[in-house]
């Protein structure tokens, strides 16, 4: 092993670099905060563009998570960054009936939150709108309820039966986004984020290590580095993906700056990890 080498393998774990990818997803997110506030954008893209807004929101607390070595909080919202991303790209490529449901779902989801009860057995409480509401009266929402109600009565609670990874398949089908950069990041990330939010073991302690093949608790350095490795593919693969959306978006509109901006930071990034990460 080179001395070149060694050096190439302590910065992946570093501090330094950790920043640096820090700073690469927050650049991203600044330039999708730009493209959101585009006058270019028209039709769905406008209709939607408050998904794509909470997602560079989502992505900035990301970074500043990152900065405080939250990395089991990081992940979690990772999941909700690459949801809305993957919401909102599928619902500029899928059929009407599709899109139609995404808004549909949000409707009848408002009125049923005007009701809501919660049951023990000992204990029932509810939170209800005292206002009156005619059902009959809104054509749209009455649509919406039944579209959204199962046959024993019950709330669908899915706005769509087309999975995250179909919807991935379909956006890479209709576009030049590489779903193999979504896939990816889906394997990486959203089981852990899911069980990080479901309170298991597991998922409030993955993030130290000690979940895998070889984890040395009286190592802290280790842990450290391998927390710190971590953050920077988390870093890198959300900026990716940030600069996938921009250029999807610019197949159809005028955004030639805001592509050419993030495509050259994933250029660049790319580069630098395809080096550090070599063999």
């Amino acid at each position: 092993m080179t001395t070149k080498d060694v050096s190439r393998k302590q910065i992946f774990g570093g501090e330094d670099l950790t920043k640096h990818l820090n700073g690469f997803l927050l650049a991203q997110a600044s330039i999708l905060k730009g493209v959101t506030k585009s006058e270019e954008l028209t039709d769905r893209a406008k209709e939607m563009c408050v998904v794509l807004m909470s997602s560079v929101g989502i992505a900035i607390a990301i970074t500043r998570l990152g900065t405080k070595d939250m990395l089991n909080e990081s992940t979690m919202l990772t999941r909700a960054l690459l949801e809305r991303l993957i919401n909102y790209c599928y619902l500029m490529v899928c059929d009407e009936e599709e899109y139609e449901k995404y808004k549909a779902y949000s409707l009848q989801k408002t009125y049923r939150k005007l009701d809501r009860r919660i049951e023990t057995s000992k204990h029932s409480l509810s939170i209800k709108y005292t206002g009156e509401i005619n059902v009959e009266s809104i054509p749209e929402l009455k649509k919406a309820l039944d579209q959204f109600t199962g046959s024993k009565g019950g709330e669908k609670t899915r706005w769509t039966d087309v999975s995250l990874s179909e919807r991935v398949t379909l956006v890479g089908e209709k576009s030049n986004a590489d779903e193999r950069k979504w896939l990816l990041s889906l394997l990486s990330f959203y089981e852990d984020a899911s069980e990080a939010l479901h309170g298991t073991f597991y998922g409030s302690t993955f993030h130290t290590g000690i979940h895998e093949p070889g984890f040395d608790r009286n190592n802290s350095e280790a842990i450290e580095r391998g927390a710190q490795q971590k953050l920077s593919l988390l870093y890198w693969q959300m900026g990716d993906i940030i600069a996938d959306v921009i250029s999807l978006l610019g197949e159809k509109y005028k955004l030639k700056d805001f592509v050419e901006k993030s495509q050259e930071n994933s250029r660049q990034t790319t580069e630098i990890m395809k080096f550090i990460m070599k063999d």
